[in-house]
């Protein structure tokens, strides 16, 4: 019995033996750090273990190669003699999924032995820290397998998706600092270094699973709960303390297992998902389906979220794509139906790695290298380190099979909801350690659908065929015409916002119905609860967009949201014109007060020229002595009375001789012929142009004015006076606004108040005021103010899903030129209002009535200086009476008849004038060229023809 009993055990010891040798051990390490217990890992392993066993080989399966071996797993906590122990029992394969310190302490324990030894860490290592980790181990070569997206690699992803979201802010959560978070700081910063064209910033937040006190400051908490932080982000939002909140994309960077507990709570929150984009940048410690039931816990949302993964088959259209081997896909389809919901991503890793150290051994065994039946290690740990036979050539043949090249890229996956409510993770982009993001086919039609990356499918994409209804107002040119129901609807209408709003029916799929506003208003603040006009219906949902020329403002921005604007305007006065070309002397407005001093000035300066030329010049007929030559060449007087006789185009006697004197009496003439052309053809357009001529050209005009200001009532141009206090020329205009005591609140009553006076003015959009219907006889102008800019804007409710899509596409219509040509089709930039414009008449004897009060004027002049001269030739009469000399009688008076006698007898004979022209050698004293000379000229010489025979007799 005795000996039965030890022959017994030593057959059970042989058999174990055999089948022990037989048996591809794989051994699986964990921590605390992978999130699940080491029963539930091992249950999983034993769930997949028969079907493993039997699908290993079938990518490669023949009757010419081995049958794959069998599987014998164990699963263990790291412990520092773990991994020796492993050794010790003949492991083949270890696998670790463990954080990064505890997989860099196995691989310096296995790499020795040549025990393959698969990584799969969480948190993961850098670069450095595993080139480091391999030169430390005692033999230069290594034996592990590393399967992981790198720090470097994860925030290379983090950045291009940002970039390709156009993130202006995203948002890192941790709960510690994190090698990711460094290298996405640095992208940044080295775009900016670029100057590349977009950059995308990031803050860094820490946050905790629970509220952590400092022991210094027990009330004050180190780091907040991710509730926290986000209920502190949308205060900050809704309290709008800044101006310009840009954060959209929120990533979660994880070095602890997700608590699915708060992810409920986020995913709860409703404000979130319609705020932001949630991406869990890295690897999942929960199973996919575990994300898309906390997702789902909010059914009536779309929730915008995803994640990143290695591993790149999740669905069932991930094994249609040819780009990942064969094998795996072989794999994934016979084991999981290509459907890996239930299982993590690390899992799924360990799992496909021992299928390939299956097929591993069946290569090596068809080559007759048996890895199973190699001696145990026996020493692990000690000074003589033993080695695994064939264990490089398995480290080898296991990475070829592995094909790492082919799944080294991060793949995003989004979740996307269907019609039925299913909800599923989908590939969408793809991010290469050094490459740009790769967009799918899906990810592009999604982006051209929703005008947005395409990263994110639960994005609002088309109405599919509702019907909205559209709140407008009947304003030209922006909708015109229709037809007004008992219930306020708009049919038939047409305009500049029509065609817009059909552009919006087509792209996004959707028919419409307009209604007019009880009030007729656009919209006004009531209470902190009650709008008025288009606004109060759009907030009571009584209809989903409003479709007309909404002033964007502050106010109205924290209760709607604006699709646009779609165009610019600018403010205009509405004024009425005085009656234009009044003056009595507009003949000489066509030049202004100094082109007249300066033509005066020109008369003098070419007299005095001419004169001082033709004294200075030997060529001068006076200077060289010439018969006829007179002292008038060099007589200032007789030069300025020759410059004024070419001024007014009349003819002259005198003309220099001089080629200098000529030179600038010919410039003169020159000058004098242009400015006869210019003002002969401006004074031809100025009296018969009708030009309009505004009083009021700016703000400061108007405000320093006594005109009667108003505007209409709850307008959004009302309120940028009403809010622009500090401004001293805004403040006098709203305060002569809110004292005229008129209440405008239709543009009909606004065109009546100017028509009843010139002193009343009207404050509005240029471009409304502009298409009026005016009547012929209206004398109304629109004054631009381009200081004040109003930008237009369509709208819908703050928290309505397709509000991002609408803003894009009217971002797109403008960049596309389509609302340049509706502009230009509807004539939106009208010039002036019709009857206005500038027209042409006859001239009309006040326009010229200015000629002939200066002719009169003239007239007068010459009398008085006829009376002059009258007075002062009787007083030389006198002196030359009391003169001595002058004995005998003057008949001048009988030789010369007087004027009356010129008018009564015109027939009567004249005596012959008196004016010698015969020769007289008068001496001429001049002084030229340091020399005194004499020089003979004729003399104009007025004498009685009684002493001139005398003369004569006394030659004879």
């Amino acid at each position: 019995m005795k000996y039965s009993a030890i022959v017994l055990a030593i057959l059970s010891a042989v058999l174990t033996s055999t089948c022990y040798a037989n048996t591809l051990n794989i051994g699986i390490i964990y921590d605390n750090e992978l999130g699940i217990s080491g029963d539930v890992l091992m249950r999983r392993f034993d769930e997949l273990r028969a079907k493993m066993e039997f699908y290993a080989d079938y990518p490669i399966r023949n009757f010419s190669l081995p049958s794959p071996p069998p599987l014998s797993i164990t699963v263990h906590e790291f412990t520092v003699g773990q991994v020796c122990n492993l050794i010790q029992r003949n492991v083949h394969v270890i696998i670790s999924l463990t954080t990064c310190s505890v997989a860099q302490l196995i691989e310096s324990q296995t790499s020795p032995h040549r025990i393959t030894h698969v990584a799969i860490p969480r948190p993961a290592c850098s670069k450095e820290s595993i080139e480091s980790s391999a030169l430390s181990a005692s033999t230069t070569t290594t034996t592990t397998i590393w399967i992981q997206p790198t720090p470097e690699h994860t925030s290379r992803a983090i950045y291009e998706l940002s970039e390709t979201e156009r993130a202006a802010l995203a948002l890192l959560l941790s709960e510690a600092p994190t090698l990711e978070v460094e290298a996405v700081l640095d992208l940044v910063l080295q775009a900016e270094m670029n100057n590349e064209k977009f950059v995308p910033y990031f803050s860094t937040q820490m946050y905790s699973n629970k509220n952590l006190s400092s022991i210094f400051y027990p009330t004050s908490s180190i780091h907040r709960t991710i509730d926290d932080l986000l209920n502190r982000v949308k205060n900050l939002q809704q309290q709008k303390i800044s101006t310009k909140f840009l954060l959209t994309h929120i990533f979660q960077l994880q070095r602890k297992p997700l608590d699915l507990d708060q992810l409920y709570s986020i995913f709860q929150n409703r404000y979130i998902f319609k705020n932001f984009y949630w991406i869990f940048a890295t690897t999942l410690s929960i199973t996919p389906n575990e994300l898309v039931r906390v997702a789902m816990t909010n059914q009536k949302e779309q929730v915008a979220t995803g994640f990143y993964r290695q591993f790149p088959i999740l669905n069932e259209e991930d094994c249609l794509n040819l780009e990942i081997g064969e094998n795996m896909r072989l794999l994934m389809e016979e084991i999981f139906q290509c459907n890996t919901y239930n299982i993590t991503e690390r899992e799924l890793e360990a799992v496909y790695m021992i299928l390939l150290s299956s097929q591993t051994t069946i290569l090596m065994k068809s080559l007759s290298l048996d890895i199973l039946n190699t001696p145990v290690i026996q020493n692990c740990g000690s000074d003589v380190v033993q080695t695994k036979p064939f264990g490089q050539l398995f480290y080898r043949i296991l990475i070829s099979l592995a094909e790492f090249p082919k799944w080294k890229d991060l793949i995003f996956y989004a979740l996307e909801t269907n019609k039925e409510g299913v909800s599923k993770f989908y590939p969408t982009g793809k991010f290469g350690d050094n490459e740009n993001a790769v967009l799918n086919d899906r990810a592009r039609f999604v982006a051209k659908q929703s005008l947005l990356s395409g990263l994110f499918p639960n994005v609002f994409r088309t109405f599919q065929n509702q019907t909205l209804n559209v709140s407008t107002v009947i304003e030209a040119p922006y909708v015109m015409g229709g037809r007004v129901t008992k219930d306020l609807e708009l049919i038939g209408a047409r305009g500049l916002v029509i065609d817009i709003l059909n552009e919006f029916a087509r792209r996004l799929e959707f028919s419409y119905r307009l209604f007019l506003p009880p009030d007729g208003e656009y919209g006004a603040k009531i209470s902190n609860t009650t709008w008025s006009g288009m606004i109060g219906e759009l907030l009571a949902k009584r209809t989903d967009i409003i479709a007309a020329p909404l002033t964007v403002n502050d106010e109205r921005s924290g209760y709607v949201y604006y699709v646009g604007p779609f165009m610019e305007d600018t403010m205009g006065i509405l004024i009425k014109v005085p009656d234009q070309n009044e003056e009595l002397f507009q003949m000489f407005l066509p030049f202004r007060y100094d082109i007249w001093l300066c033509l005066v000035a020109s008369v003098f300066i070419a007299a005095l020229a001419i004169t001082l030329f033709s004294i200075i010049s030997p060529f001068s007929a006076w200077n060289l002595a010439l018969p006829g030559a007179t002292s008038d060449e060099v007589s200032i007087y007789h030069s300025i009375w020759f410059t004024v006789g070419g001024m007014l185009m009349q003819g002259q006697e005198l003309r220099a001789i001089a080629g200098s004197a000529r030179t600038v009496t010919l410039l003169y003439w020159l000058l004098v012929l242009v400015i006869q052309a210019t003002w002969q053809a401006d004074l031809t357009a100025f009296l018969t142009r009708n030009v309009v001529q505004i009083p009021v050209s700016s703000l400061d005009d108007l405000a320093n004015s006594g005109y009667t200001v108003a505007a209409r009532e709850n307008s959004g141009l009302k309120k940028i006076f009403e809010r622009g206090i500090g401004n001293p020329v805004y403040s006098k205009i709203y305060e002569k606004i809110t004292k005229n005591g008129v209440d405008i609140t239709s543009l009909d009553q606004s065109v009546e108040f100017v028509r009843n006076s010139t002193s009343n003015v009207f404050l509005g959009n240029r471009i409304t005021l502009l298409h009026y219907p005016y009547d012929v006889t209206d004398t109304l102008d629109v004054v631009e103010v381009k200081d004040i800019v109003i930008p237009l804007s369509f709208a819908v409710r703050l928290d309505e899903e397709y509000a991002g899509l609408m803003l894009n596409f009217m971002s797109t219509l403008r960049e596309r030129g389509v609302i340049d040509h509706l502009l230009e089709k509807w004539d939106v930039e009208k010039s002036k209002i019709v009857a206005n414009t500038a027209s042409y008449n006859a001239v009309t004897l006040r326009n010229i009535s200015g000629a002939f009060i200066v002719l009169s004027v003239f007239i007068v002049v010459s009398l008085i200086v006829l009376v002059i001269e009258k007075l002062w030739y009787k007083s030389s009469l006198n002196k030359a009476s009391l003169n001595p000399k002058c004995k005998e009688k003057d008949k001048e008076e009988e030789g010369h008849p007087g004027i009356w006698q010129r008018f009564t007898h015109p027939s009567a004979d004249l005596p012959k004038p008196k004016l010698d022209l015969s020769r007289n050698p008068t001496l001429k004293q001049l002084r030229y060229a340091g020399h005194r000379r004499a020089s003979a000229a004729y003399d104009a010489t007025v004498i009685t023809v009684d002493h001139h025979h005398t003369e004569s007799a006394d030659v004879d």
